[in-house]
């Protein structure tokens, strides 16, 4: 009765865990749309009051130089909308299969460890690209106007996500193959094969050499002669020959 009872509370904070996380996924897919709204504002330069312009400036510390806040806005938000996508995707499943450690997940989380580190350097790395692609269109050094902002938080924050992540998965593996010793010792105790003393055949001969084949002919045929007259019921080959050369006259 205990262990059932442990089951039921353990499945029910999953669930508010679960919950919890999708709460956090839409503040992060909000995020992404405001980053994306505000990399519309940028690029198609529209004005807006200057109490928006401050709240605008505040988020965009770049906002004085506009190609780069542009892409870093982009940039952002298409990070932002892409991880609050799998998160929901992942908490979802999870929630509905009472499984945190399943494979499909795990890699979700991998990918979304994955992009917080892009979120720390590619934002910047867009802008200077797009800078310098139009300094090079417009005949100027690419180099020439670069900054790079780089932002280690999130860098950490990813790695530390992704160590997390191999952890859980060499875990999630190491249940799987628990779980089926359990319930087939004998499959569950196969290893992969081991091919270090097979032979390559690559190395071997896979014809017969055409003098050994014109040998064996010559044999085959003289024991089909020898066996033939001793048994008596063989023709002479003379005689074989005259007739056939007589039929052909």
């Amino acid at each position: 009765m205990a262990d059932y009872i442990s089951r039921e509370v353990a499945r029910e904070r999953l669930n508010k865990a679960c919950k919890k996380g999708k709460i956090l996924m839409v503040i992060v897919l909000l995020l992404g749309l405001l980053y994306a709204g505000l990399c519309a504002l940028i690029a198609m330069d529209i004005k807006v009051p200057d109490m928006v312009y401050n709240i605008m400036l505040v988020i965009v510390p770049l906002m004085s130089d506009k190609i780069l806040a542009a892409a870093d806005c982009g940039t952002r938000g298409f990070i932002f909308l892409l991880t609050a996508i799998i998160g929901l995707l992942m908490f979802g499943k999870i929630a509905k299969t009472g499984d945190a450690f399943r494979s499909g997940q795990l890699k979700q989380l991998r990918v979304i460890s994955v992009l917080t580190i892009l979120l720390g350097f590619m934002p910047t790395l867009v802008g200077n690209g797009v800078k310098a692609f139009l300094a090079v269109r417009s005949g100027n050094p690419p180099i020439a106007n670069m900054s790079l902002a780089i932002d280690v938080l999130c860098i950490g924050i990813g790695v530390l996500m992704f160590a997390v992540t191999r952890v859980q998965v060499a875990g999630g593996v190491l249940k799987s193959q628990e779980a089926l010793i359990a319930s087939d010792p004998i499959a569950g105790g196969m290893t992969e094969p081991n091919f270090a003393n097979v032979p390559d055949i690559s190395s071997m001969t896979t014809a017969i050499p055409a003098t050994q084949v014109a040998s064996t002919q010559a044999s085959g045929m003289t024991a089909v002669k020898e066996a033939a007259s001793s048994d008596g019921l063989g023709v002479d080959a003379t005689q074989a020959d005259q007739s056939t050369s007589s039929t052909g006259l």
